[in-house]
């Protein structure tokens, strides 16, 4: 049977068939013209994947079941204690909720003291929730403006760099790269935007500026403000220190993966700590951001010494 006929007959769509197939929860023929072929045990299969589902049983312990590696009950029983724990978490939710309409508490008396139940489950749940709580949508986009800007300044670079030679091939142009004292100019000043972003970003974070803060908003012109965030600064950097394909692509790599645990962690110390334990995270960030850039300044020597030595 061909797909819409299992959908009604399972009550499952379309999407969530062919996602229980990717995971290899089922197995369809395929016909010559491409189409699925359905049978009666794909169909009793999607109805255990189902019921198993509105019990709340994760994709990965489905396929546990159904590939023998746990029974039925062992899943239930772990299932089982699932719940038990959601239901003291809901009683001590409840308690604590109830306790603040009983005595009438303000907001400005209100603190975790008042927390209802074990410390420790609410130590769990706060860990939950601040994982949660970060906008993964912004480091996302903290990615993309940086390799948006470091390909764009790259283009630029080489085209700068391109106007010296008169031999111009995809190849060389690849390669191609300032020499003597040109290098050394290009390194330093790269990694000058590069110290500077991060510095930058992590301002940015600890006085919780948006995604895309402008400088210029005051000036009326806030498309200049694209320019004066940490992300681009990085990716300009990026661009001028990778004086080859692959230390610009390694470049690019290290400082986004620098950058996003910059920012995600500070999301995280923000969202849990409250205005006291700010200036110990900020002097922790600190601490952190020096130990980054000093690593990142090894890097760049060890480059350095690997560009004289004719490594690259």
């Amino acid at each position: 049977m061909l797909i819409k006929e299992v959908e009604e007959l399972t009550g499952i769509k379309s999407v969530n068939i062919r996602h229980y197939e990717k995971e290899n929860l089922i197995h369809p023929l395929r016909k010559a013209n491409g189409y699925r072929e359905y049978s009666e045990e794909d169909v009793r299969r999607l109805k255990q994947i189902k019921t198993l589902r509105l019990l709340d049983v994760s994709v990965s312990d489905i396929q546990k079941i159904l590939n023998d590696q746990i029974t039925l009950k062992a899943a239930m029983e772990k299932r089982l204690n699932e719940l038990n724990k959601e239901e003291m978490k809901i009683k001590e939710i409840r308690a604590t909720c109830e306790l603040i309409i009983s005595e009438n508490v303000s907001i400005t008396n209100l603190d975790e003291n008042i927390l209802h139940g074990d410390k420790n489950t609410w130590k769990e749940r706060l860990e939950q929730i601040m994982k949660e709580d970060i906008d993964r949508r912004f480091l996302s986009k903290a990615i993309l403006y940086i390799t948006g800007w470091a390909v764009l300044a790259r283009i630029l670079y080489i085209g700068i760099l391109a106007f010296k030679t008169t031999d111009i091939t995809l190849q060389n142009l690849l390669t191609l790269r300032p020499s003597g004292i040109e290098f050394y100019l290009s390194l330093g000043i790269g990694i000058f935007f590069l110290l500077y972003g991060i510095g930058l970003s992590v301002y940015e974070g600890l006085t919780g500026k948006d995604f895309l803060w402008v400088w210029a908003r005051d000036w009326g012109g806030g498309g200049l403000g694209g320019l004066a965030n940490s992300f681009a600064f990085c990716g300009i950097g990026i661009a001028i220190v990778g004086n080859s394909t692959v230390i610009f692509v390694g470049s690019l790599v290290i400082v986004c993966l620098i950058l996003t645990a910059i920012r995600g962690y500070i999301m995280i110390q923000q969202s849990a700590a409250k205005e006291k334990h700010l200036q110990k995270t900020r002097w922790i960030m600190l601490a952190i951001t020096v130990l980054l850039l000093l690593i990142f300044i090894v890097a760049m020597k060890l480059l350095q010494y690997a560009y004289i030595m004719k490594v690259f």
